[in-house]
């Protein structure tokens, strides 16, 4: 039989090793599993093995960094967990923590943590995946090239610099290498160099920006070349080398620099990891790149492999469609995918890719939550980082029961499916015409292509999986009596609700959920009150239907709710191409009505705005009387999702999840 996906799952040597697929997870969450030990703890292990155990060929972990080196001195500040506050400090520039916990505080120098680090590698071979060591953040950050350009901001905390000399990078190359040996003792099959971005020292050899030496290391691969070739002679030709690598730097090196950097590191890299310029291009949100637009990255491979460069290429950024995979590689356009938020969302991903079933695997909102410091979530799998408790926390099986679902938005549907999963009978009602609840509001706004995608998704696993469903049907607890159900779960939702505002009673004012494909009920002049996440979204709806609008928020920035990593700088950047779009910061509203808003501005001074239309954020009240109406309808009563407790995608499907569990 023909593998509808067999160039994707197709086996690939790269250099002594043979890969049993193409796919290379890169690093990603497994430091936010991490507490203050200094070893990988079991939540990470899990993590890294539940990857492996889905099919990636390869699976990066979280890297160790170095301590003090007596060769640099004291002062010197090694990693993402060094500098001004260390692991868990404070980013000065406002955004959150820059190294949190798990985050610059793993090592390798003792007994005790080279053997969970085994642990981890053991549990990766297991499953004939190789364990990749993420190499970023081994060098004293305080380290430069040459005079830092002016305005160019650093990675992370600042600290005072100084241009290293010609014996310090000779001897931070033998650093780098002995750190690669050292994971080679404990069980790693290869090492991932961090040269992205301009963020480390190693990309920015390669810049003409940032290094303009005079001696042998302004030579732009020297640096890149003597790492390398050093770890090849420590570690042996069969331990892989990948580079993740921007392939162009904004204002610097072009895409033909690339070219010919990448010929001069044949026989040294065995696998390029392309990256995009910036690192929110890298991770791509729903406001940076387009359905069914190649990444970006993709053009790197296909001018590399063009220009016969003998490396393994493995683009990042937004590869999940396993159709669009297979064509890019049956093509000749690159060798593997490199992925992350493809294996996250889907804990069967490669599974799914052998049984031919692309159209089954969970779509990625490209919320980019996963790779935030704090509070790492899934929106679309809510069993991520739970792996290592599932089994305690809940029973394997349980016999078939008829389970009532009222609701058809992400808590419903998502319950509904998990349902199926354990075996149960279910029956969907829904009181509109069409399913997905507020998600609808994604089928009116282009940038909200990924939510509209994961509706779609959901509706047809509700169809493929055998679930009943009744639209246009408004459930009673007498009919769900009537029905003798086993269970019943209200997912009933909530509603908009008015902020606390003189004047926002006006039914001429049309809440901010209710503004996606009603743009035609508005005047041209739109004045949002409420710069939250929501209003910021409606904000640029409306500018792209052709409005002229305002946004009024009391916050010193808009969207302030909005997740900082890689997600905030691409919808800041949406706002502000939005030249309709203005907002007033720091504006407290007093007063409002159809046609106008008063508001104080920081001093305490009023002004007064007029307008054609005025759309209200005031957030959302949960529908709880109504989804309380159920209980003792059946033998087993539930509320998840809104209608419990106001919350967003990821909470709807965690509640649908838990409670599907305990049915």
């Amino acid at each position: 039989m023909t593998l509808k996906y067999q160039h994707t799952l197709a086996p690939i040597q790269v250099g002594e090793r043979i890969l049993k697929n193409r796919f290379l997870v890169t690093r990603s969450v497994s430091g936010a599993f991490q507490g203050d030990e200094n070893y990988p703890g079991e939540a990470m292990i899990s993590h890294m093995a539940e990857l492996a155990r889905n099919g990636a060929a390869i699976v990066t972990c979280q890297g160790a960094d170095w301590k003090k080196d007596p060769f640099f001195g004291p002062d010197d500040d090694f990693g993402p967990g060094g500098g001004p506050g260390g692991p868990g400090g404070k980013d000065p520039w406002g955004i959150g923590s820059f190294a949190g916990p798990g985050m610059g505080n793993l090592e390798i120098e003792t007994r005790g943590c080279k053997l969970y680090y085994s642990h981890m590698t053991d549990e990766i071979h297991l499953y004939g995946s190789l364990a990749s060591a993420s190499m970023m953040g081994i060098e004293p950050r305080n380290l430069t090239l040459s005079e830092p350009p002016a305005g160019v901001r650093p990675m992370g905390p600042p600290v005072k610099t100084h241009i290293a000399s010609t014996e310090e990078l000779e001897h931070l190359v033998e650093l780098m290498a002995q750190r690669a040996y050292a994971f080679y003792q404990i069980g790693f099959d290869m090492v991932c160099f961090y040269m992205s971005y301009g963020n480390s020292l190693l990309a920015k050899s390669l810049s003409p920006i940032h290094n303009k030496r005079t001696d042998r290391f302004g030579e732009k691969t020297a640096l890149t070349k003597a790492v390398f070739r050093r770890t090849k002679e420590l570690c042996g030709k069969d331990f892989l080398i990948e580079a993740q690598v921007s392939g162009e730097e904004i204002g610097g090196y072009t895409l033909e620099d690339f070219v010919r950097y990448a010929r001069e590191w044949e026989g040294l890299v065995d696998i390029l990891q392309l990256r995009a310029p910036d690192m929110d291009l890298a991770h791509p949100t729903c406001f940076n790149s387009n359905e069914g637009e190649p990444p970006l990255t993709l053009r790197y491979s296909k001018a590399l492999k063009e220009a016969g460069v003998s490396i393994v290429t493995a683009p990042n950024g937004g590869f999940q469609d396993l159709d669009e995979i297979e064509q890019y590689i049956r093509n000749g356009w690159m060798d593997m995918a490199a992925v992350a938020r493809a294996f996250i969302c889907d804990p069967e991903y490669v599974q799914k890719a052998q049984a031919g079933q692309g159209e089954d695997v969970v779509p990625c909102l490209r919320c980019n939550r996963c790779h935030c410091r704090d509070n790492v979530i899934c929106y679309v799998n809510p069993k991520m980082g739970l792996e290592h408790k599932l089994e305690r926390m809940f029973p394997a099986e349980s016999a078939p029961k008829h389970v009532a679902v009222i609701g058809g938005g992400p808590a419903g549907m998502w319950a509904a499916l998990e349902c199926r999963k354990r075996g149960h009978s279910v029956t969907l009602y829904e009181k509109e015409s069409c399913l997905g609840g507020q998600m609808c509001h994604a089928d009116f706004a282009d940038f909200k292509w990924p939510i509209k995608r994961f509706k779609n998704y959901l509706v047809m696993q509700l169809e493929k999986q055998g679930v009943t469903v009744h639209l246009g049907t408004k459930a009673t607890a007498e009919l769900i009596a009537n029905e003798h159900f086993d269970a019943v779960i209200a997912a009933v939702g909530a509603a908009p609700k008015r902020p606390a505002v003189p004047g926002s009673d006006d039914p001429a004012i049309l809440p901010a959920s209710e503004v996606f494909g009603n743009s035609a009920k508005l005047g041209h002049h739109v004045i949002v009150v409420g710069g939250s996440e929501t209003g910021t979204e409606a904000g640029i709806y409306l500018a792209r239907q052709g409005h002229q609008v305002t946004i009024l928020t009391r916050r010193k920035r808009l969207a302030t709710d909005a997740q900082n990593s890689h997600y905030y700088g691409s919808l800041d950047a949406a706002v502000r191409s939005e030249h309709a779009l203005q907002a007033i910061c720091q504006a407290k509203t007093v007063a409002m009505g159809a046609n106008s808003v008063t508001y104080e501005d920081a001093d305490g001074t009023a002004h007064t705005i007029a307008g054609d239309s005025v759309v209200a954020c005031g957030g959302m009240q949960p529908l709880q009387k109504q989804a309380i109406a159920f209980a003792g309808s059946a033998p087993k009563f539930f509320a998840i999702g809104d209608c419990n407790q106001v919350g967003n995608i990821h909470t709807c499907t965690r509640s649908a999840f838990s409670t599907a569990m305990q049915i």
